[in-house]
């Protein structure tokens, strides 16, 4: 396969404010598998923050899910691929953030059909410029890109993660926070959201 990366998303995501703000996924062909990158929507302005940080072929537990198939169907993405280890799956959409809100959260549910017991299963992310920052806090990682403007990037409390960021290298973690399976194979599943400052 080709190493090159492919210039034109492959499909993108995005989700707006009434204030025009918002967040966009975009998927592209690096190397061997789909890496995406996350970015701000102000003022019809669109500013890298993250991109996934991928793995290699050599990598039976990569950084970030191997995915190597991608469908897009309406306002969701699917997402499949594999490794000698386990089997992954993500799926990305926008999600109300209330009844009477707009559509301003990206939601990604990944999950890896395991094969046996595993190393660390995460999403992995850095920071894309020195002009993008991101420090932990309360509700998971905050992400900077000037004073004016916060993104969240989250872990949800409907399946048991963890968001961490490492300020030194800029790298962001999204992890399973399950316990160490004594059964295979089995699935091990998380979701993170990426969603705009409401304030």
């Amino acid at each position: 396969m080709s190493e090159a990366t492919s210039l034109a998303p492959a499909a993108s995501l995005e989700v707006l404010s009434p204030a025009k703000q918002g967040i966009r996924v975009e998927f592209r062909w690096t190397g061997d598998r789909f890496s995406h990158t996350l970015l701000s929507l102000r003022d019809g302005q669109a500013v890298p923050l993250f991109e996934s940080v991928e793995g290699t072929s050599a990598d039976r537990f990569p950084p970030s899910p191997t995915l190597v198939e991608l469908h897009q169907q309406d306002e969701a993405i699917f997402l499949t691929g594999a490794t000698k280890a386990g089997h992954w799956s993500m799926s990305v959409e926008p999600v109300n953030l209330s009844k009477q809100s707009p559509s301003q959260f990206l939601l990604f549910d990944v999950a890896c059909r395991l094969r046996k017991q595993s190393e660390t299963l995460r999403s992995k992310y850095q920071s894309v410029s020195e002009s993008v920052q991101c420090r932990q806090s309360d509700q998971g990682v905050l992400v900077h890109c000037d004073p004016e403007y916060t993104a969240f990037l989250a872990a949800t409390q409907q399946v048991d993660c963890q968001a961490v960021c490492d300020s030194n290298s800029q790298k962001t973690t999204i992890s399973p926070t399950c316990e160490r399976q004594t059964v295979f194979p089995t699935t091990i599943r998380w979701r993170y959201g990426v969603f705009i400052n409401p304030a």
